[in-house]
């Protein structure tokens, strides 16, 4: 019967075409589909511990898998960045974040972009350095060295005038015994002393207008440098600032070093609505506000209202309470004040959450399942013309008005004028549609291991000098000791490789130096398969 070697010849080179194909997708051969693990490139270990829920974890699957899926579609829904994620144990989970060419390119804007963070902060003061100046030098000497703080702007040079002006006002009128006109005096310092910090321009605010897009961009970005007009070093720090800002963000990736995962991973996604107590008596919210500054803002049994961080209080003109550096508001935790999804309760979800710049500012558009449209109907229709605060995983980060009744969907608004950033509005885009995380993850990794770009670079290099000698010494011992066999299996060998490499890249599987070893040890185990063969076959040509 004839051999149709045609055929056969066909399907090993559409497989071994189809395996080339997976590996150079774009046809560079500089540039092969393959994903190294951090041991090779270098690159980052994030080691969690998850925090069991209230009353245990009750399903067949193990909490920190359940976890993993849920954190896997917040942070890379379509598997497309470079992450290796290890459970281990019920309650601990691993998450790998390899080196990559497009991360070392954006390392070194991201050096840049933190020089000019640092050249901007330079023309910031601190008003507890002006006031030692006012107050404790004399003379010239203190105004040599409010001259300095003042660094050129004729803002600050009137402002510090004005202050020291004030300040000697203080000691005139005390010598001479005019109350009236010392306590007019220190109220006009005290005054002048809070404009200090107004003549700063942290890097964050700057950063934020950046991060809006279009025309908003524009004009946060024009009514900041209007605030520092005439002050040359600052304006100069600005443009240096926008600059660096732009070409870091044009390689700049949605995780592109370990803070911006970690950030990504905070929180559990839970999304809850709270009328702001607004209304509530004076007496009540004054023993409120007096129990936060001397508790904390942790609830107690009982309570119909609670605390909730703010993050950004100057959204809320002023309605906010300070505690240990944070700022928070009072919201309702009652029924027909609240909808939240708790047990015990009807359930309720987020169907999907989209951008919405409809009216040119990044905001949040989402819509509730049918249960959740019902409900927050019931709940904006009792409570027109109060504030709603939206609150993600503890934090209220938004409060719109209610002007009418809202029954299937709704908007996140925040950000200050144009909007969230681009950076925020997509965070807050991936948790809603992600939604809420069976169990929630410490603040902070308990183990952070980085692996540097030269040693992953050595290891690299060590494991493919290892795949190089074992494939040559193979070649070598098959081609010399078996000549046109040894060849044709040595041929063998090497495609073998090629499929296992064509199979890793489409899986999309991630390279380690244990699985270089793995490569190496199938080589071994070819050969020693060939070895056999081959050596039956001359024992049985020996006999005849």
């Amino acid at each position: 019967m004839p051999t149709n070697h045609f055929g056969r010849l066909s399907l090993i080179f559409a497989v071994l075409f189809c395996a080339l194909w997976a590996i150079f997708p774009k046809g560079n051969l500089a540039h092969p589909n393959l994903k190294p693990g951090i041991d090779m490139v270098g690159g980052t270990s994030l080691l969690y511990e998850i925090k069991p829920p209230e009353g245990g974890w009750n399903s067949s699957t193990p909490l920190s898998e359940a976890v993993m899926e849920a954190l896997k579609r917040r942070v890379d829904p379509d598997g497309v960045r470079n992450l290796i994620w290890r459970p281990q144990g019920n309650t601990r989970l691993e998450i790998q974040m390899p080196r990559t060419a497009a991360s070392a390119a954006s390392h070194e804007k991201q050096d840049a972009y933190a020089a000019a963070q640092r050249a901007l902060d330079a023309t910031n003061i601190r008003p507890a350095e002006v006031q030692t100046a006012v107050e404790d030098l004399k003379g010239p000497e203190r105004d040599q060295k409010l001259a300095a703080l003042a660094m050129g702007d004729p803002a600050r040079t009137d402002l510090f005038a004005r202050l020291t002006k004030a300040f000697d006002a203080i000691g005139v009128a005390h010598s001479a015994r005019n109350a009236a006109a010392e306590a007019k005096a220190r109220a006009d310092y005290d005054d002048l002393t809070a404009k200090i910090a107004e003549t700063n321009l942290p890097s964050k605010t700057l950063e934020d207008a950046l991060g809006v897009k279009g025309e908003a961009r524009d004009k946060r970005l024009t009514a900041l440098k209007a605030q520092s007009a005439g002050f040359p070093q600052r304006l100069t720090a600005i443009d240096d600032f926008v600059a660096k800002f732009d070409a870091y963000s044009a390689v700049k990736g949605s995780i592109d070093d370990a803070n911006e995962l970690k950030r990504l991973l905070r929180g559990s996604g839970v999304l809850e609505f709270h009328i702001l107590a607004t209304d509530l008596p004076p007496a009540e919210y004054q023993r409120m506000v007096q129990r936060l500054k001397d508790d904390g803002p942790r609830p107690e049994a009982g309570d119909k209202t609670r605390w909730y961080e703010v993050e950004r209080p100057e959204e809320f003109l002023g309605k906010t309470v300070e505690y240990n550096g944070k700022n928070y508001i009072l919201a309702y935790t009652i029924d027909g004040e609240e909808l939240v999804d708790r047990e015990g309760q009807p359930h309720w979800e987020l169907e999907n959450a989209t951008p919405d710049n409809s009216d040119g500012t990044n905001a949040v558009g989402f819509q509730f399942d049918a249960e959740g449209a019902h409900l927050f109907g019931d709940l904006t229709g009792k409570n027109v013309n109060r504030p709603l605060g939206i609150v993600l995983d503890d934090k209220l980060i938004s409060a719109p008005n209610i002007n009418q009744q809202i029954n299937g969907s709704g908007r996140i608004t925040g950000g200050g004028v144009g909007g969230f950033s681009h950076a925020e509005q997509g965070y807050l885009i991936r948790v809603l549609n992600a939604g809420s995380l069976p169990a929630r993850l410490t603040d902070e990794p308990i183990s952070e291991v980085t692996v540097g770009p030269q040693l992953g670079d050595y290891n690299l290099r060590a494991g493919l000098r290892s795949c190089y000698v074992g494939l040559l010494v193979v070649g070598v011992f098959l081609i010399s000791y078996y000549y046109l066999s040894g060849l044709v299996a040595f041929v063998a060998v090497c495609i073998n490789i090629l499929l296992i490499l064509g199979v890793m890249a489409m899986l999309n599987a991630t390279f380690t130096l244990p699985g270089v070893a793995g490569i190496v040890l199938s080589i071994g185990a070819a050969v020693d398969a060939n070895v056999l063969i081959f050596e039956r076959l001359r024992e049985e040509e020996e006999k005849g």
